[in-house]
């Protein structure tokens, strides 16, 4: 789940705004677009329905009324896609709140991409099998983006 707080934002999250949250500039994945995406916390009602922009790289939520102090948006259900293209490491998520199209701000939490051992010595040289080829270490408390 992804957390959206806004901690003091007189002007930064208004309506006719839009919401961004991007994969991580470094990494070739993707959101899974097939997917359904629900919006919680005391700000569910003051966004619309969301969408997806950059080939699935960008989720958009447009801003239907002002956000005030302590509003919180939560977005879950959101998946992402060809991690096997991504290197191993890890990266944030980016919150876009001024419509300019650039990373206003990066996620508290880091998303940590690891990839299989192939094999080595002493095991026969097997190969791990994984269902994808890489897998998300999870974040106990989730992802969190703070304006400030």
């Amino acid at each position: 789940m992804l957390t959206i707080y806004a901690e003091n934002p007189a002007g930064m999250i208004t309506n006719g705004g839009m919401l961004c949250v991007m994969v991580p500039a470094n990494w070739r994945c993707r959101f899974d677009t097939s997917v359904n995406i629900t919006f919680g916390g005391n700000a569910a009602g003051k966004v619309g329905t969301a969408s997806y922009a950059d080939n699935g790289r960008t989720l958009t939520i447009p801003v239907m009324t002002n956000f005030t102090n302590g509003d919180i948006l939560t977005i879950a259900g959101l998946k992402l896609l060809d991690l096997a293209l991504c290197a191993a490491g890890s990266q944030w998520l980016a919150l876009d709140f001024t419509g300019y199209g650039i990373r206003d701000i990066y996620d508290e939490c880091t998303l940590t991409l690891t990839v299989p051992w192939p094999g080595g010595s002493y095991d026969g040289w097997a190969c791990c099998v994984m269902a994808d080829s890489g897998s998300l270490l999870p974040v106990p408390k989730g992802t969190v983006f703070m304006l400030r």
